[in-house]
């Protein structure tokens, strides 16, 4: 019987580093690219949801509970974020503008190393929106696990 060559090849290990190596770098570059730092120019104005990117980025379990709603409830929360526009003012305050005249308002900050925007209400309620990117006309927030329905919001300028 003859015993199973047991020493590397060496020409096999050497792939083997290089597909770890590509590896690292693309974890490297997925980590950079899930946030992104973020100025108070740059956020400042008023920003529209992108609906269409924003129910994309809902999780399979979201577009579940999305699609068995009842029609006419479906179609009122689509349209609730299709048309909502959020307003950041340099002085610290928001505005989000909902369809059918309703709005929201509070302040907002920018944490100091501009990765996160925590948003008050005025009974003191906070909700903390991590920057996935930003620029001048486009800027992605992740809500996180406090919302299953929509994880990410998607906001450009008009």
């Amino acid at each position: 019987m003859k015993t199973p060559h047991t020493h590397s090849n060496p020409h096999t290990n050497f792939w083997a580093r290089v597909s770890l190596g590509c590896l690292l770098i693309i974890m490297l570059f997925a980590a950079t690219a899930a946030s992104a730092q973020a100025t108070t120019g740059q956020l400042a104005g008023t920003w529209q949801v992108d609906y269409a990117l924003t129910k994309g980025s809902m999780s399979s379990d979201g577009l579940t509970y999305l699609n068995g709603l009842p029609p006419a409830e479906k179609a009122a929360l689509e349209t609730s974020y299709a048309n909502r526009t959020i307003t950041f003012a340099s002085n610290g305050n928001f505005t989000i503008l909902l369809p059918g005249g309703g709005s929201v308002n509070g302040t907002w900050s920018l944490s100091s190393d501009g990765y996160d925007i925590t948003a008050t209400l005025p009974n003191g309620q906070q909700q903390v929106y991590h920057v996935a990117y930003a620029t001048g006309n486009a800027l992605g927030l992740q809500l996180g696990a406090s919302s299953l329905l929509y994880p990410e919001l998607h906001l450009t300028k008009p």
